[in-house]
């Protein structure tokens, strides 16, 4: 009964993302190209579903060879206004996510601005030197085209498993993966077997030109993050943890 009731949101949010994104396959609003290289990162759901973790591993795996910039929108900050993040910074300012990857990656440009046009023009004019940029959870801002889309699916609730919100988490029609260049399945059990392989790259139903990687997310140690030196023990302690 309760899907029922909230079938008619659902029929209104599918139809509205629908024609906004036919309004940028036909070219009537119009995405900007950049000639820095733009990794954006996204999914179809709304919540968490392993962008930040992924966004991390570009980043090691990158900086190495190349200056990196990091835009997010900073869910959660007070200010909207654009802030380059610094570890000093406070997850009420700039977000937690952007403040965690800045602490991780000191030395890489992390920026946050909803508007992410405005952001790129912001650091490429203090930061001409940038040689690739990644979008964190950019995949709806289509007034950027980006050179590679990444869309990250959780392994528990894939999106061709999903319905469009309030109904389900999605955010738009899952037609939209054409757009995407790669996937990722996130969270993946660490022993995930190849008969679940095969039947989730059944369903996402690929194009030539996209490819799917199996993901799953690796814990270290607890670290005071004031003090990295300091070692914590769990055991010492008594934890309640709230992730919400």
């Amino acid at each position: 009964k309760m899907r029922f009731l909230l079938y008619p949101f659902s029929l209104i949010i599918r139809i509205t993302t629908g024609i906004r994104n036919l309004l940028f396959d036909l070219g009537v609003l119009s995405s900007k190209s950049y000639n820095t290289p733009i990794i954006c990162v996204g999914n179809l759901s709304i919540g968490g579903s392993g962008k930040t973790p992924l966004i991390n591993y570009l980043t090691n795996l990158l900086k190495k060879q190349y200056t990196i910039a990091i835009i997010s929108r900073g869910y959660g900050r007070r200010k909207k206004c654009f802030k380059y993040v610094e570890e000093t910074d406070s997850a009420i300012e700039v977000g937690d996510e952007p403040l965690l990857l800045k602490n991780k990656h000191p030395e890489v440009i992390v920026a946050v601005e909803g508007n992410r046009n405005k952001a790129i023009k912001k650091i490429m004019q203090k930061f001409p030197k940038i040689d690739v940029i990644l979008l964190d959870d950019g995949f709806q801002h289509r007034r950027i085209k980006a050179g590679m889309n990444i869309i990250l699916t959780p392994y528990n609730l894939p999106f061709f498993k999903d319905y469009i919100f309030p109904i389900g988490k999605l955010r738009e029609s899952i037609c939209s993966k054409k757009r995407a260049d790669l996937f990722v399945v996130a969270k993946c059990p660490d022993h995930i077997t190849d008969n679940d392989k095969k039947y989730i790259i059944r369903n996402i139903k690929t194009t030539s030109h996209q490819d799917i990687f199996f993901s799953n997310i690796k814990y270290y140690d607890i670290k005071n993050i004031n003090n990295k030196n300091i070692k914590v023990d769990p055991i010492e302690y008594n934890v309640l943890l709230i992730t919400g």
